[in-house]
C-alpha cells in the first residue's frame, strides 16, 4: 500500500476533522455495521483481485519479473487510496464517529473512542496484509509466517499511531478536567506551547518507542559493531547504542536512526540488510545514517512539524467565525496535504544529503552503490521509479555518480537543503511571533465563553 505513515496520517484527518450537523441523530447500528461490513468484503475483494492480477501475470512472463513487481506495487497504492476513500465515506457520509461517540455511548470514555474511529480502517489494512502476504511469500520466500507478519505490520503501524492518538489524547483533556479547560480559557497561550512541548516530547522518546516496537536487542560484539563504533566515533556522532531489529525472517532490509539527543539517539539495522551485505557495505549504510544525525536532520523534521502546526493556527484565525465545518474541514485538509507534499520534497533532498554525507565519509561512493543495488535486487520492494520520502534507486545511483565526478552538483543540492531549512524556520518563527496576537485573553474568555477565533483543544 502507501507509506504506513501517509495512510494513517489521512486517516487519522479525516476523523479529526468530522463534525456532525447540529441535531442530527447518531445512525442505527445495523446499517452502520452492514455498511462497515460491505466495506471490509469489497475491500478482501479489491486485494484479492490485485493479488491474483499479479501473479498471472508474473506466471504468463517469468522473465519480465520487475515489471510484475511495479504493477503489483501501483495495485497496493490504488488499494491503499480506495481504503482511505471508503473510510473517508464511511466517516462523512454515514457519519461513523457520530455512530461510535453517541450511538455507543464511547464520547464519555474519550480518548478512547479515538481507536473505534480508526477501526475501520485498521480492518482494512490488516485485510490487506493478509492477502498481499500470500503472494509476497510466494515471490520472495523468507520463512516468515502469516502471524509473525501480522505482528510485524501492527507493530511498524504503532509507532506513527501511537504519537496520533496521544496528540488526541492531549486535545480531549479539557473536556475532561473542567479545571485545565478554565485554565486554558483563562491563559490561550498554554494551549500552542502545551501542543509544541508535547511535539518535542514525541520527537525526544522516538528512539524508546522504536525500540521497543522492533524486536531485537543491540548488535553483538564483534568486528562489525567495532567497525561501525569506530564509524561514529570517526564522525563524532554520539550513540546510545546500535539496535539490530529482528525481522522473524521476513527478509526485509532497512535502516534508520532515530533521536533528537545523544543520550537516546540510536540506529537501527535489520538482521536481513547485516546479512545480505558485505562489511563496507553495511558501513556504507551506517555512514548514511549518521549523516541524518551529523546535518540534524531529526531536529528538520520537528521545525516541519511545529510549522504544520503553526500554519493550522493560522488557518483558524483566518477563518470567518461563521465557517461552516464543510469550509473549516475542506481548508484543514488542504493544508495538511500542502505539508505532507512539502514533508515528501523534503525528506527527498535530506536522503540525498545524507546519501552525500556518506560518499564524502567513506571517499567513495561504491560500497554504497553496491547496498542500494543489493537491497533492491528483488522482493516486492525493488527499484522504485518514485517514492514520497526516497528518491528512487537509480535517481540515487545516478546522484552519487554525479557527485562524485562533480563536486558543483553536490554543492547545488547543498545550498536546496539550506534554502529548504531556512524556509521552514522562517514558517516557524512567523508562527511563534504570532502567538500573541491570535491567542488574546478576551473578557468573553474570562467569562467561560471561548473567543470566536481562538483555538480549542478540547474542540469537538
Amino acid at each position: 500500500m502507501i507509506s504506513p505513515f501517509l495512510f494513517l496520517a489521512v486517516g487519522v484527518a479525516m476523523a479529526a476533522v468530522y463534525r456532525a450537523p447540529a441535531g442530527l441523530a447518531p445512525p442505527g447500528a445495523a446499517p452502520t455495521l452492514a455498511l462497515v461490513a460491505l466495506g471490509l468484503a469489497a475491500g478482501a475483494a479489491l486485494a484479492r483481485l490485485i493479488a491474483a492480477s499479479a501473479s498471472r501475470r508474473l506466471g504468463r512472463e517469468p522473465a519480465l519479473r520487475e515489471g510484475a513487481v511495479r504493477a503489483y506495487r501501483r495495485g497496493r497504492v490504488v488499494y491503499g487510496l480506495a481504503a482511505l476513500a471508503a473510510y473517508g465515506a464511511l466517516v462523512h457520509g454515514a457519519h461513523w464517529t457520530l455512530f461510535v461517540d453517541r450511538g455507543l455511548g464511547l464520547l464519555d470514555l474519550a480518548p478512547l473512542n479515538r481507536p473505534v474511529h480508526l477501526a475501520p480502517l485498521l480492518a482494512l489494512a490488516v485485510a490487506a496484509w493478509c492477502i498481499f502476504h500470500r503472494i509476497e511469500a510466494a515471490w520472495t520466500p523468507s520463512g516468515e509466517g502469516l502471524g509473525r507478519h501480522l505482528g510485524r505490520q501492527l507493530r511498524a503501524a504503532l509507532i506513527p499511531l501511537v504519537p496520533f492518538l496521544a496528540f488526541q489524547a492531549l486535545g480531549d483533556l479539557p473536556g475532561t478536567l473542567p479545571a485545565l479547560d478554565r485554565l486554558l480559557r483563562a491563559a490561550p497561550l498554554l494551549e500552542p506551547l502545551a501542543v509544541a512541548a508535547f511535539l518535542v516530547l514525541v520527537f525526544t522518546l522516538a528512539p524508546v518507542l522504536v525500540r521497543h516496537l522492533w524486536p531485537g536487542g543491540p548488535l553483538p560484539a564483534g568486528p562489525l559493531r567495532t567497525r561501525l563504533e569506530a564509524a561514529a566515533e570517526r564522525a563524532g556522532v554520539r550513540l546510545r547504542d546500535i539496535h539490530l531489529w529482528d525481522t522473524g525472517g521476513s527478509g526485509l532490509t532497512n535502516a534508520c536512526v532515530a533521536g533528537l539527543f545523544p543520550g537516546l539517539r540510536r540506529v537501527f539495522l535489520t538482521d536481513a540488510l547485516v546479512r545480505g551485505l558485505a562489511p563496507e557495505e553495511v558501513e556504507a549504510v551506517f555512514a548514511h545514517e549518521l549523516g541524518h544525525a551529523v546535518h540534524r536532520h531529526f531536529l528538520t523534521y520537528l521545525l516541519l512539524a511545529l510549522g504544520f502546526l503553526s500554519a493550522m493556527d493560522w488557518l483558524e484565525g483566518l477563518l470567518p467565525a461563521d465557517a461552516s465545518d464543510a469550509m473549516v474541514a475542506g481548508a484543514s485538509v488542504l493544508v495538511a496535504l500542502a505539508f505532507l507534499a512539502l514533508f515528501g520534497a523534503l525528506s527527498r533532498r535530506l536522503e540525498q544529503q545524507a546519501d552525500l554525507y556518506a560518499l564524502r565519509f567513506l571517499g567513495t561512493a561504491a560500497p554504497l552503490a553496491g547496498a542500494l543495488r543489493r537491497l533492491t535486487a528483488g522482493g516486492t520492494d525493488g527499484p522504485r521509479r518514485w517514492a514520497w520520502r526516497h528518491p528512487s534507486v537509480p535517481r540515487r545511483l545516478a546522484f552519487l555518480g554525479l557527485a562524485e565526478r562533480e563536486p558543483a552538483a553536490a554543492e547545488r543540492l547543498e545550498r536546496q537543503v539550506r534554502a529548504c531549512v531556512v524556509a521552514v524556520g522562517l514558517l516557524v518563527g512567523l508562527g511563534v511571533a504570532g502567538l500573541p496576537a491570535r491567542h488574546r485573553t478576551t473578557p468573553a474568555a474570562s467569562q467561560g465563553v471561548v473567543p470566536s477565533g481562538g483555538a480549542s483543544v478540547g474542540s469537538d
